[in-house]
This record gives C-alpha cells, sequence and structure tokens, in this order.
C-alpha cells in the first residue's frame, strides 16, 4: 500500500508539472509566433502606406512596427502588381526572386484574398500583403520571413527540449526525495496499524474474562436477559477485534500468491449457507451461477470476499425483501453481483461505501450488526487480486460489483 502511495504521490506531481509546463510553453510559443508575424504585417503595411519603400526613422508616426536606421537595410522584400492581367515585378530589395519566377506568384494573386498571410516558396517563407486599388489593379508586396519564421521554430523546438529534460530531471529529483515527502503519513499508518494490532490483542484478554465469568453466572444462578446482552456484546466485541485484526494483516501484504481458484463452487457454497439464514430472517436469496468459472486470487481471501457482500446484503436488506447473487464471465474478467432490495438509498453518498468504519446509519443502530469494516476489507481483497469493485443503486435496489481477473486456460497449461 506505501508502494502504491508513493507512486500515485510522484504521479499526480508529475501530471500537475507537466500539465503547467505545457500550458507556459505553448503560451510561449504563440507568443513568438504571434511577435513575428504581427511584427511582419506591421512592416509590410508602412511599405505599403510608404508607397512601396521602408519609410525612415523620423517618419516612424503611427507604424506599430519599431523603425530602426538598419529596417531598410536588413528588410528583404519585393512588389508584385497586376493590372489587366499584366504582372509588374519591383525586386529592387530581393534576390532570391527573378523575372522568370512571376508565374508562381501569379498564382498567388489568383488564390488569395486581400489581406495578410504566410506563403511558402522554394523552402522560404514570405509574409504578404495583397491589396486591391480603386482601378482594379492588385498589388501584392511580399517580403522574406525565412529567419524570423526559423528563429520562432526553434524557439518551439528548444522549448520541447527544455520541457522534456525539465520533466525527467523533475521526476528523478521527485523520485529521489519521495519518501522522504510521504515519511510522515508513511509513519501514521504504521502507528496506526501498530495501535489497531495492539489495542486488538490487549482486548482479547478482558472479553475472554468477562465471558467466562458470565458463564459462571449463568451456572451459579441461571441465565437471564442481562447475561445473554452481555454475551451478544461480548460476541460482537470479539467479531469487531477479530476484523480489525484481519484488516491490518490485509494490509500487510506485499507480495501476495495468486493462484487458480474455483470461484464458482466457492460462491455456489456461500449462496447454499446464507440462504437458510436469509430464510430465518423472511428474506429470499436466489442465485444464478455459472459453472466453473476460475478467478486468479488467494482461496481464502476470494471466499471472504464474496462472503463479505453476501453477508452485508442479508444485513441491510428490506424486511421481506430479497438478495441476488449472480456470477458470470465477462471477457476476461468474472463479475460476482450481490443485489439485494434498499428501498431508503435514494440519496445516500455511496462514494465513501468503501471507507473504513463508515456506516450509512449514522445512529450506530446495534440492530445492524457491521461495524463499517466489512465493505473496507472487500476493497482491500479486491485491491489485492488486481480487480475492480463499486456499487449503485437503482429502481430501490443497491448491487455490489466485483471484476475479478479470469485465469485462464492458457494459465492453466503453462
Amino acid at each position: 500500500m506505501i508502494h502504491k502511495l508513493k507512486w500515485k504521490f510522484i504521479g499526480i506531481a508529475n501530471a500537475s508539472v507537466f500539465l503547467v509546463l505545457i500550458i507556459v510553453l505553448l503560451n510561449v510559443n504563440l507568443i513568438s509566433y504571434h511577435k513575428v508575424t504581427t511584427d511582419a504585417y506591421a512592416l509590410l503595411d508602412s511599405i505599403y502606406e510608404n508607397d512601396g519603400s521602408i519609410p525612415s526613422q523620423d517618419k516612424q508616426g503611427d507604424y506599430s512596427y519599431q523603425l530602426t536606421p538598419e529596417t531598410r537595410f536588413e528588410t528583404r522584400y519585393f512588389i508584385l502588381t497586376c493590372e489587366n492581367g499584366l504582372l509588374t515585378l519591383i525586386g529592387d530589395h530581393i534576390a532570391a526572386v527573378e523575372s522568370d519566377d512571376l508565374g508562381d506568384f501569379a498564382n498567388f494573386i489568383n488564390d488569395k484574398e486581400d489581406g495578410n498571410g504566410m506563403v511558402t516558396w522554394n523552402n522560404m517563407k514570405y509574409a504578404y500583403l495583397r491589396k486591391t486599388k480603386d482601378d482594379g489593379s492588385v498589388e501584392m508586396i511580399f517580403m522574406d520571413c525565412t529567419k524570423r519564421m526559423y528563429a520562432s521554430h526553434m524557439t518551439s523546438v528548444y522549448s520541447i527540449y527544455i520541457g522534456l529534460s525539465s520533466m525527467l530531471l523533475f521526476f528523478l529529483i521527485l523520485t529521489f526525495f519521495s519518501k522522504k515527502a510521504i515519511a510522515p503519513l508513511v509513519r501514521n499508518m504504521e502507528a496506526q496499524k501498530q495501535f489497531i494490532t495492539n489495542a486488538s490483542h490487549e482486548l482479547k484478554t478482558p472479553l475472554a474474562v468477562i465471558s467466562a465469568n458470565t458463564e459462571v453466572m449463568e451456572m451459579m444462578d441461571g441465565g437471564n436477559e442481562w447475561t445473554e446482552s452481555t454475551k451478544r456484546q461480548v460476541k460482537r466485541m470479539s467479531e469487531l477485534v477479530s476484523q480489525l485484526v484481519i484488516l491490518s494483516k490485509l494490509e500487510e501484504k506485499k507480495d501476495i500468491v495468486l493462484t487458480d481458484v474455483d470461484f464458482s463452487a466457492q460462491v455456489e457454497e456461500l449462496s447454499d449457507s446464507f440462504r437458510s439464514l436469509a430464510e430465518t430472517d423472511g428474506i429470499t436469496l436466489t442465485s444464478s451461477i455459472a459453472p466453473s468459472l476460475h478467478v486468479l486470487a488467494e482461496e481464502r481471501g476470494s471466499h471472504e470476499l464474496a462472503s463479505i457482500l453476501m453477508d452485508n446484503a442479508l444485513k441491510y436488506c428490506d424486511q421481506g425483501g430479497s438478495v441476488e447473487v449472480s456470477l458470470q464471465a465477462k471477457g476476461k474478467q468474472v463479475l460476482l453481483e450481490v443485489t439485494n432490495d434498499y428501498s431508503q438509498g435514494k440519496d445516500v453518498d455511496y462514494s465513501k461505501f468503501f471507507e473504513r468504519f463508515y456506516r450509512e446509519d449514522q445512529s450506530h443502530n446495534s440492530e445492524k450488526k457491521g461495524f463499517g469494516i466489512g465493505l473496507s476489507m472487500a476493497s482491500s481483497l479486491t485491491n489485492l487480486f488486481k480487480g475492480k469493485i463499486n456499487v449503485n443503486w437503482k429502481d430501490g435496489k443497491i448491487k455490489f460489483s466485483v471484476y475479478l481477473p479470469a485465469y485462464m486456460k492458457k494459465e492453466k497449461d503453462e
């Protein structure tokens, strides 16, 4: 359990950091790309408004792009005009595009609409501005943004490397210090288990003495309602002590050996034994058990698991109600379902049913013989067998479902 707790802590912490990194790096890359494109579009606007040339720094005006004395020398662009189907290239500020390339860029004029955008030509990135003038002619300004886009791309690549290396480093550091991080919780859990074990052993002696004294009193003076009440409470406390010891041992098991268990035979036997108890309480118990279903579990544990669910169903079944036990194959799993009538279960918080000492009856009425430990034990056993347990309520019936891994024929042959 501590091992699982450690890795659960590491998993949650890493997932949280990974999510934060994804959000941060995604925003950094989006901002970087947005900055490159908006600066390019702003410079294109300034070129267009300045009749095809880059304005000098003293004419900064309202241009959102920050002009410098070097801007006109470092910016590579060309202008393409189309008037009455005639293409004209103004390429004094570009070296990569010549008159022979006009056909490629003519497609851009025909395919694009007025506005800004990005195009790729000969593995180079160009930002463009397309404008239709009042006389119907079209002017497109293309500006080389290859280096700027490459820088933005490399920012994305480096951010991925940084993110992955940061995650790996965080994982290693967290794994190294995880024992220290959960140490207080581990000590608390160990103290609780030690307390339960010690308290259980300490309680056995006075309970044995009380039981023996009660039997002596009955032998001397005969039995009465007081001695019967004492015997019932001693039996009840003895059951509680036994369950606490079992639960404590379950949590200490680390390397439990899972073997082939004939679950059909176990459930069938338990159904027969509980049927007589059900009839005594005026409850009808029916079963539908598929034969020869084997699970990968531990024999005593799987028997205890099925027994807990049936016992719980009888305890909390409505007066004169019914209990249904079903066992069937579900793919590579075996499904055990125990259903009982429970008319008062509509507004119950079923998410807490497997918590230790939880009882839906908050009054702790002694007529209900449970202690809130049985379902916690069932959950622990299911986890040991690498299965899954859940509970749901519908139409006045509560159903407990346990999925256990089936013991496959292939496993038997091996």
